[in-house]
């Protein structure tokens, strides 16, 4: 309620046009860049389980199953990266390219 004893009030054109109104390109930009931190992370993850599959490989030479650990570790987060790229595209979080 303001000073002069009127409250404000909103109508269904209000509504309305608070919908149409585009959103602005800062806020349009963190799903964006969200994306490209969560896709680099994923990246990195698998490159880091990659070097240690090659480190296991070459210190146990073939005979222990950390090797094999890593190995499908890694897989297991190449499907997640793609499921999170497909997610992405179908919910709009990315247009095209990263």
């Amino acid at each position: 309620m303001y000073a002069n004893g009127t409250t404000l009030r909103y109508t269904n054109a209000d509504h309305a046009r608070v919908l149409r109104e585009p959103i602005p390109q800062d806020i349009a930009v963190i799903p964006e860049i969200f994306m490209r931190i969560v896709v680099i992370v994923l990246l990195c993850l698998i490159v880091a389980s990659l070097a240690s599959a090659l480190g296991f490989l070459l210190n146990d030479r073939g005979r222990g199953r950390r090797t094999a650990t890593a190995l499908s570790l890694r897989v297991g987060i190449s499907i997640v990266l793609f499921v999170v790229l497909m997610a992405a595209y179908h919910f709009g979080f990315i247009q095209g390219k990263l």
